[in-house]
């Protein structure tokens, strides 16, 4: 049986900030497991309104980026409606990344 984690975190912004928490803490401990630090990792998309309430939406609801290794993080985390849990994960390459650049020219 599947014990699901924050289970009304899509209307409760406590849950909601609780599992971008349990993500975050997840994510550095396995980076610093595995590389010894976060060296090079940074928040990647924004989940957050601009006066810092989230979007309350889970997609994503965390994120992470290495512009050095061409690497993303990107969590999505769905309503828990069923008794079964689901993990789908992708990997792809990214182009070289340069914070100086504007990607957004008009």
């Amino acid at each position: 049986m599947v014990k699901h984690l924050f289970k009304t975190f899509l209307s409760n912004v406590h849950e909601y900030k609780a599992s971008e928490n349990f993500w975050c803490k997840l994510c550095e401990s396995i980076l610093i497991k595995n590389q010894g630090q976060k060296h090079g990792w940074k928040i990647w998309l924004n989940v957050h309104f601009i006066d810092g309430t989230p979007f309350l939406d889970g997609s994503p609801i965390y994120s992470l980026i290495s512009p050095d290794n061409r690497k993303g993080i990107c969590i999505y985390q769905d309503d828990p409606s069923k008794a079964t849990m689901s993990i789908v994960a992708w990997m792809d390459k990214f182009v070289p990344i340069d914070d100086d650049k504007n990607f957004l020219k008009s």
